[in-house]
C-alpha cells in the first residue's frame, strides 16, 4: 500500500492562489454585466461521449485490500464501455454548469470473485476552463479544463464465484456519487468542438461492486472521448473559447477612450493568513494520523497473508447427512488455494470426515461421497485428477458435543 504525504508548503501556495483569485473575480464582478452586453457571446452547448470504465482498487473496501475487486483482472472482466450526454451552461469564460446522464457496465475480479454492474446516473458539474486565466492563450483552439461535480442514479449489480460462475450476491439499489475530473477541447470551428476527458468517481454505496456489507464505497476511472455543439450564432465566438482577460470578453476596444481608473491592490492582512496556516497546520497533523493509521493496517494485511501462504491444509465443512460443497466452502477453498504457491506437480489429499450418528456402514458411504465432492471441485479449480487422492479411513471422534465438527473434509497440501 503506498502512503502519500504532504508537505505544508505546497498547500500554503494552494490557499494564497484561490485567495487571490477570488479577490480578483470580486473586483472584476462589477463590471461583468456591463461588458457583456456589449459583446454577447453564445453560452448554450450540448455534447456526448463515449466513456471507458475501470473499477478502481478502494480503500473504503469490505475485505482485506488485497482481494479488493478491480477492472481488466482476469478472464472474467471486460473492457467496459459507457456513453454521456450533457447539457452546458456557460456563464463565464471561466465558469459554467453541466447537466449530464450516463448509462454505462462495469466489471471487476480478484482471485476468487467476479462482478457485473450496469448503472444509470445524472449528474450536475461545474466547469472550470483554466486555459482561459493564461493571458497567452488568446488565438490558441485549445482549453483545458477541470470539473467537480456530484450524481445520482440506479445500479444492478451481481456477484459470482470464478471457479464455476456460481451467483453469490445481487443488489438492485440507488446510489449517490461525487467525481472530480480533467480534460482538453479543440475548437473545430465557431460551434463545434472535440473532448477528451477523464473522471476519478466515487461511489458512496457498499454494493456497486454486488457485495452489500452496509458500508463502504466503491470508486472507478471514467475516460471518454465525444463531441459538442454550441447553440447560437456561428459568427459569434462561444464563452468557454474566449479568454477572461481578453479583449473579447472585457471589450476593450469600446472602452479605450474612456478615463482610466486606477483600483486599489486587494489588502491580505497578516492576521488572515496566520489563520489559513493554523488550520492547514491542524490538517497536516490529521493527514499524518491517517497516513500512520493506513501503515498499520498494511502491516496486519502483510501478516495474515504470510499466514496464509504457511498453513498446511484447508477445512470445509457440510450440511447434516450432506455431501454438497455450499458456495461459503467452495469460496474458501477456492481462496486458500489460490494463495499457495501452485504447481503443475503439486499433490493433495483429501481427508473426509463424518459424525458418530447413524450406522458406521453409511458414515463410510458419506464420506466417501464428500472426499469425491471436493476432488471434483478441486479439479474445476485446475488441478490434476491423477494429484488429488482420496482419505475416508478416519475414524469419527466419539464426542456427544460439537458433532458438525466431524461433517468435514480436509485439503491437505
Amino acid at each position: 500500500m503506498r502512503t502519500h504525504y504532504i508537505s505544508n508548503h505546497p498547500m500554503k501556495i494552494v490557499s494564497t492562489v484561490l485567495l487571490s483569485l477570488a479577490m480578483s473575480f470580486g473586483v472584476s464582478a462589477q463590471d461583468t454585466n456591463m461588458e457583456k452586453e456589449k459583446n454577447p457571446l453564445k453560452s448554450y452547448s450540448a455534447g456526448i461521449r463515449v466513456v471507458h470504465l475501470y473499477d478502481l482498487p478502494s480503500y473504503r473496501f469490505d475485505t482485506d485490500l488485497s482481494r479488493d475487486m478491480k477492472g481488466l483482472n482476469g478472464d472474467k472482466t471486460n473492457f467496459d464501455l459507457g456513453f454521456d450526454l450533457y447539457v452546458e451552461k456557460q456563464f463565464t469564460p471561466l465558469l459554467g454548469l453541466q447537466l449530464g446522464f450516463r448509462y454505462g457496465q462495469i466489471t471487476g475480479a480478484n482471485e476468487v470473485e467476479y462482478y457485473e454492474n450496469t448503472f444509470t446516473q445524472v449528474n450536475m458539474d461545474m466547469i472550470l476552463i483554466l486555459s482561459n486565466l493564461d493571458a497567452f492563450h488568446t488565438n490558441s483552439k485549445w482549453n483545458y479544463y477541470t470539473k467537480l461535480g456530484l450524481g445520482t442514479g440506479s445500479f444492478k449489480a451481481e456477484q459470482f464465484l470464478i471457479a464455476d460462475d456460481t451467483p453469490e450476491d445481487l443488489v438492485d439499489d440507488n446510489f449517490w456519487e461525487g467525481h472530480l475530473g480533467v480534460g482538453i477541447q479543440y475548437e473545430l470551428n465557431s460551434q463545434w468542438r472535440l473532448e477528451l476527458e477523464s473522471n476519478y468517481t466515487v461511489a458512496f454505496t457498499d454494493g456497486f461492486d454486488g457485495f452489500n456489507n452496509a458500508s463502504g464505497s466503491d470508486t472507478y476511472l471514467a475516460t471518454g472521448i465525444g463531441i459538442a455543439y454550441t447553440f447560437g450564432n456561428k459568427d459569434k465566438k462561444a464563452t468557454y473559447a474566449v479568454n477572461y482577460f481578453g479583449q473579447d470578453y472585457l471589450n476593450l476596444a469600446a472602452v479605450k477612450d474612456e478615463p482610466h481608473v486606477v483600483l486599489p491592490e486587494p489588502e491580505v492582512k497578516e492576521e488572515d493568513l496566520e489563520k489559513i496556516e493554523e488550520v492547514i497546520e491542524a490538517q497536516q497533523k490529521q493527514i499524518n494520523k491517517t497516513n500512520q493509521t493506513l501503515q498499520n493496517q498494511q502491516i496486519k494485511i502483510d501478516q495474515l497473508e504470510r499466514k496464509i501462504r504457511t498453513e498446511t491444509s484447508v477445512q470445509v465443512y457440510f450440511n447434516f447427512d450432506s455431501s454438497v460443497l455450499t458456495r461459503e466452502a467452495k469460496k474458501e477453498l477456492a481462496r486458500k488455494l489460490e494463495a499457495q504457491d501452485k504447481k503443475e506437480s503439486q499433490k493433495l489429499e483429501v481427508v473426509a470426515y463424518a459424525d458418530n450418528n447413524g450406522d458406521s456402514n453409511y458414515n463410510e458411504q458419506l464420506k466417501q461421497r464428500r472426499a469425491e465432492s471436493v476432488k471434483r471441485f478441486l479439479v474445476e479449480l485446475g488441478y490434476a485428477a491423477g494429484n488429488v487422492t482420496m482419505n475416508t479411513s478416519t475414524t469419527e471422534k466419539k464426542t456427544k458435543d460439537n458433532q458438525f465438527l466431524n461433517r468435514k473434509a480436509e485439503v491437505k497440501f
